[in-house]
């Protein structure tokens, strides 16, 4: 499974990109990108897909398994948080995918939290 490198930089995405036709879905697979962490490659690959916010869950869901099941776990993460988004507060499905997609992003990082707790001891 995949970590973060703490030995290299953090680099921050940036940018508008068209990932779907309808200007509301591309922007929020945009944040998807900018804000969750999700690898641009993967949501130019399920934009178009995507024809309404009821499919956000399904899709974004379906693909955070793919992911996870390849060792992916930083876009699984950021996949889940996002699915988790276009659900109702009380669905258990998003209260599923929201505790996948922290665990997930815990272990990701688990190396830079380790360093960050030992530099701050210092």
């Amino acid at each position: 499974m995949e970590k973060y490198d703490i030995t290299k930089s953090i680099k921050i995405p940036m940018g508008m990109h068209k990932l779907n036709n309808d200007p509301s879905i591309s922007f929020q697979l945009n944040r998807l990108v900018n804000m969750d962490g999700c690898d641009l490659a993967v949501a130019k690959e399920i934009g178009n897909t995507i024809k309404s916010a009821a499919d956000f869950y399904t899709v974004l869901k379906k693909r955070g398994d793919f992911e996870l099941e390849n060792g992916h776990i930083k876009n699984a993460a950021a996949l889940y948080r996002m699915s988790e988004f276009f659900t109702d507060w009380e669905d258990p499905n998003g209260l599923a995918a929201w505790k996948r997609a922290r665990e997930l992003f815990f272990e990701y990082y688990a190396d830079f939290s380790v360093a960050s707790t030992l530099l701050s001891s210092l």
